[in-house]
């Protein structure tokens, strides 16, 4: 069964405001006066909608990630002009590891560091504590007082 008008327009409003089922449905229908979470939900169990919403869906996908690669591209150009200055390399460099998810936060909470726990091999949680004894160990070597 084609997909009609109203039933477009629903789709192109769930997919911009952030699959607000009822929203979509209250925009698209405002002639219907309530029930709009109920009918909203019912228009998603549509598969005719539900895979417009995907192809849409994975159409703005690929534009996201050709847009991510084009910038880690043009920062790394950044990087690599010799005419650039040291804080726009800084910058740059800075950018594309939160582009990348390679930056980690300075000082994680006690959550977080219990989540990379988790994920650690007992191997792996050996050898972190034998680096931060290594780490600490050469410090102390240094003079330097730990806080």
């Amino acid at each position: 069964m084609p997909i009609n008008d109203k039933q477009r327009h629903f789709i192109r409003e769930y997919t911009t405001n952030g699959h607000n089922a009822s929203k979509a449905y209250s925009k698209a229908y405002p002639d219907c006066i309530s029930g709009h979470r109920q009918a909203g939900s019912a228009l998603l169990t549509n598969l005719d909608i539900r895979q417009e919403i995907d192809r849409i869906e994975a159409k703005s996908e690929a534009k996201v990630d050709i847009t991510r690669e084009l910038l880690v591209a043009k920062m790394y150009a950044i990087i690599e002009d010799n005419t650039s200055n040291k804080a726009d390399m800084t910058r740059a460099a800075s950018l594309i590891a939160d582009m990348c998810g390679y930056k980690r936060e300075a000082a994680p909470n006690q959550e977080k560091e219990r989540a990379i726990l988790a994920r650690m091999s007992s191997e792996d949680k050996e050898l972190a504590q034998l680096a931060a004894k290594l780490r600490t160990d050469a410090e102390t070597r240094k003079g330097l007082k730990l806080a």
